[in-house]
């Protein structure tokens, strides 16, 4: 911490404004690991403002980042991202920012999967690719494009997922894009699980334990998703035992990271795999924690539309809701 604030005051006496919201964004992060949650914000906050002040899309992507997913997602507040993004947006299209629009354009997206608004998030991830693809950025334009493939799978269009994550691969394959390459194989795996065919659970196994060894570790975010498609593709094959390995990795990640990714879908998964070993009072607390989490979302989101979205469209949601209800665990 000394050495982040050290840093901060060093790039300020110099005037350097670039590496001034480099520090800000690290010290930020060390905050948030520290809790001090206020704080974090308050760093990432400015390191945004000098961004957009000094225009860096770069600077813009990381204090935004940052911002999401250690303050909004962490404290489930979706529906403030949408007012978070709209004018980041609005002033990326005025200066005609192709790359910007199109990062701020996939994180919107991200937001609209995850509370089940699915037409939408196929619209942003589509126009995120578009503008990637414009201004050369073939990584941009494979993720946004690896994301709509999970939106088509949740969507219960299997075919066009497939279709997508055949692209991404052999174009990921081809430009060396590792990080690509990665999410198309975990992707993948996750499309398998959720059409829920036996025939192909084997095979989205494989998939999933190649993501892993491509993705780092210390990538919480993808790491995390990835460890969940593992564990819930053992455990339909009727593997419980090696699915808790995956699962009690998922959950100490969620329990050391400040900021774990949707953590009620990795409480659920580690619960439904407890169950399946009958130690159902570790399987209780652990649904019953992700039960929580759903409903403090829920309970942040005022628009009736957005609400009822989040607890009927996102699937894991409806799953948790009807758990939490079959086992009397209490409201």
């Amino acid at each position: 911490m000394p050495f982040a604030e050290q840093a901060l005051a060093l790039h300020r006496e110099l005037g350097d404004q670039h590496e001034e919201c480099n520090a800000l964004n690290v010290l930020g992060i060390i905050q948030i690991w520290l809790g001090q949650h206020r704080e974090s914000y308050q760093s990432l906050r400015q390191s945004l403002e000098i961004a957009n002040s000094i225009s860096s899309s770069i600077g813009i992507g990381f204090a935004v980042t940052n911002l999401l997913l250690h303050h909004y997602v962490r404290e489930g507040k979706f529906e403030d991202i949408f007012a978070f993004l709209e004018p980041l947006i609005e002033k990326a299209m005025d200066e005609e920012d192709e790359w910007l629009i199109g990062l701020l354009i996939r994180f919107k997206g991200f937001v609209l999967f995850e509370i089940g608004q699915f037409e939408s998030a196929i619209d942003a991830f589509r126009m995120s690719s578009e503008n990637m693809e414009r201004v050369g950025s073939i990584n941009g334009k494979l993720l946004a494009l690896g994301w709509m493939s999970r939106v088509h799978a949740a969507l219960g269009e299997y075919g066009s997922a497939s279709k997508i994550l055949s692209e991404v691969e052999k174009q990921a394959q081809d430009v060396g894009d590792d990080e690509s390459l990665g999410n198309a194989y975990a992707f993948h795996a996750n499309c398998i699980l959720q059409k829920g065919d036996p025939k192909g659970l084997q095979e989205g196994l494989s998939l999933g334990e190649r993501a892993l060894e491509i993705i780092p570790k210390e990538d919480y975010f993808r790491h995390g998703f990835t460890l969940e498609f593992v564990a819930a593709l053992c455990l339909e094959l009727g593997k419980p035992d090696e699915a808790l390995k995956y699962s009690k990795e998922i959950i100490e990640m969620a329990e050391i990271n400040p900021s774990p990714y949707m953590p009620e879908r990795r409480f659920f998964i580690h619960s439904k795999i407890l169950r399946a070993l009958v130690q159902e009072s570790e399987a209780d607390e652990y649904l019953q924690r992700a039960y929580e989490r759903v409903m403090h979302v829920a309970n942040n989101l005022s628009d009736e539309e957005l609400h009822n979205s989040w607890l009927e469209n996102v699937r894991v949601n409806r799953e948790i809701l009807e758990a939490h209800a079959e086992h009397g665990l209490a409201e």
